[in-house]
């Protein structure tokens, strides 16, 4: 999870600096999905069995989006 979010935030930055590079009066809006469906996630290391979205091992941030842009202050 931890090696995921950095990774994420890295090519998030990525697309946000080169986006603020080309055009600075560009909002830029990241929305996403908390958790994956259980019968998704059952491999050798997670069984389906209690994971998943509306668990405690959903592994994503209740966010509903990510915003950034002219104006917006982090």
């Amino acid at each position: 999870m931890r090696a995921m979010t950095n990774s994420m935030d890295t090519v998030i930055a990525s697309v946000v600096n080169a986006v603020e590079a080309a055009d600075p009066n560009t909002y830029v809006i990241f929305i996403g999905d908390n958790g994956t469906e259980a019968d998704s996630i059952a491999n050798m290391y997670l069984t389906s069995s209690g994971r998943g979205k509306g668990t405690v091992y959903e592994s994503g941030a209740r966010v509903a989006l990510a915003i950034s842009g002219p104006g917006i202050t982090a």
